[in-house]
């Protein structure tokens, strides 16, 4: 069954999409993107119709930080249009699976003069500009392949706690 949302991107049944592979039992385990741009009625199907209790959040604080900064300017600084970040009656967990050793293995990565960069714009306040430095630099030259291999070698013990 395909689920229509409003305003959640990507929302998918992970035991459907993986069951050629492994057994998940269907309707268990969903992921999507951002839940908190989901309008009153996808939060209404989320809660009541898919009976979701727990949404674990795997986005960094640079996301969150980035995602807060659209909704503000959407609403146009009127709070009265901006729904509450969090379904009610929702548990919510931030895991965060990429720790303080994978920061530092990208920080090594930066050449000297974007270490430089990097470290005067976080400390002037502008950190989504200061990990755009790390995303130019390591990020997208690693791809998500590279990247993929490099949280899994530098971020075990997160990932061991999940």
């Amino acid at each position: 069954m395909a689920y229509k949302f409003d305003n959640i991107l990507n929302f998918r049944d992970v035991g459907r999409t993986v069951n050629d592979f492994v057994g998940l039992k269907e309707g268990v385990l969903y992921r999507s993107a951002r839940p908190d741009d989901a309008s009153p009625r996808d939060r209404e199907t989320l809660k009541n119709e898919l009976g979701i209790r727990t949404v674990m959040d795997l986005r960094t604080k640079t996301e969150h930080l980035k995602q807060a900064e659209k909704r503000r300017a959407a609403a146009d600084a009127d709070l009265e249009t901006i729904p509450a970040r969090r379904i009610p009656g929702v548990r919510y967990s931030e895991i965060k699976i990429t720790g303080r050793q994978f920061e530092r293995f990208l920080l090594s990565q930066l050449s000297w003069f974007g270490f430089f960069q990097f470290i005067f714009l976080y400390i002037v306040g502008y950190r989504v500009q200061a990990i755009s430095v790390i995303s130019r630099e390591v990020m997208l030259p690693r791809g998500l392949v590279g990247l993929g291999l490099d949280m899994l070698d530098q971020s075990g013990g997160e990932i061991a706690e999940v």
